[in-house]
């Protein structure tokens, strides 16, 4: 049985994929970076969030920025980090901030988006940085005649382990 070479099929959206969460990566630490500076501004903007102080509000914020910012920039945990964010943007734009005009809050609902397209796209393959161009073709090619071979070896952990080991091999 031949398979088709999957390298035709990959290569801008997987790079278009690395720069979204390369960028949205970075704007997650200025956020954060900016947050840590205007501190004491924004603790009058935030409101109170289930009974948590405005104060610890922007901490938390904070924090997550610079952690969501980390893990997407190294691709760890992609879809999960962007789904967490989707939902906290979407809150932020409709529940937490909600006096504020659509203008004010179309930027959060456009990182929103931007969280959405990195949860459906992923990036496994490029993140764990194993392949780039049409490495990450044969790498998926030579995944799938492996889990053809064998059906138990199509879980996610253990992809990424026969990955490290074909590209081992490939190198």
């Amino acid at each position: 049985m031949t398979t088709r070479p999957l390298y035709k099929t990959f290569g801008a959206a997987d790079k278009a994929t690395l720069f979204l969460r390369l960028f949205i990566g970075a704007i997650l630490f200025t956020e954060a970076i900016t947050k840590s500076q205007q501190f004491p501004m924004l603790q009058s903007e935030y409101p109170t969030i289930l009974g948590i102080e405005s104060a610890t509000v922007v901490s938390i914020v904070g924090i997550l920025e610079l952690f969501a910012g980390m893990m997407l920039t190294v691709g760890l945990l992609t879809r999960w980090i962007a789904v967490i964010m989707a939902v906290v943007m979407l809150a932020a734009a409709f529940i937490f901030f909600p006096a504020q005009s659509f203008d004010q809050s179309e930027l959060k609902v456009v990182y929103a988006g931007i969280y959405v397209t990195l949860a459906i796209s992923g990036g496994d393959v490029i993140s764990l940085g194993l392949a780039s161009g049409k490495g990450v073709g044969d790498l998926l090619s030579a995944l799938l005649d492996a889990v053809i071979a064998d059906p138990s070896l199509n879980e996610r952990e253990k992809l990424i382990s026969l990955s490290h080991l074909i590209m081992k091999d490939m190198r």
